[in-house]
């Protein structure tokens, strides 16, 4: 596709949605230059015959460095984010990831002065791959927060059970 132009005016040489091992490469790449951010596994998607488990990240962004829930500065809110729970709605983790870097590495990190920061980039692997709304268990996500059976959405639930944040 042709490259398309970013807010700065600068060609931003986007041709196609960034993928699940890409995303691993980039947190991989991203988590030792960033004092201020700790990557976890939060949970593993399911497969199928064609396509494999993929992993589901958290990237915690606290000013002190923090991994852990019991360490957070709680006179600052802590926001949790999680993006592309819908696998065709792509747009979010791209711009998650694009905040990541920025409040890591970027202009953006004064704000951890402000606020504890939580973001899963990519809820549904296997949607994204497939460009679909849809999981590998072809279950809508967004309507599955209640009997919980797709991994993508315990893997949020398990996330704001034990931070707590104050806006999701």
């Amino acid at each position: 596709s042709t490259p398309r132009t970013s807010s700065s005016g600068r060609p931003s040489a986007y041709t196609r949605y960034t993928q699940a091992e890409e995303t691993t490469a980039f947190l991989s790449h991203l988590d030792p230059l960033a004092p201020t951010m700790a990557v976890r596994i939060v949970g593993r998607t399911g497969s199928t015959p064609t396509v494999g488990e993929f992993d589901l990240y958290l990237c915690i962004l606290t000013e002190e460095g923090f991994d852990n829930p019991a360490q957070l500065d709680r006179d600052k809110p802590t926001v949790f984010m999680f993006a592309s729970q819908h696998g065709d709605e792509q747009s979010a983790k791209e711009a998650a990831l694009q905040l990541i870097r920025d409040v890591a590495v970027g202009e953006l990190q004064p704000l951890l002065a402000e606020l504890n920061l939580l973001v899963m980039p990519q809820a549904n692997p296997y949607g994204n791959l497939r460009d679909q709304r849809r999981n590998e268990q072809d279950l809508d996500m967004n309507r599955d927060h209640v009997k919980l059976e797709a991994p993508g959405v315990r893997a949020v639930h398990r996330v704001f059970r034990e931070w707590m944040p104050e806006v999701t």
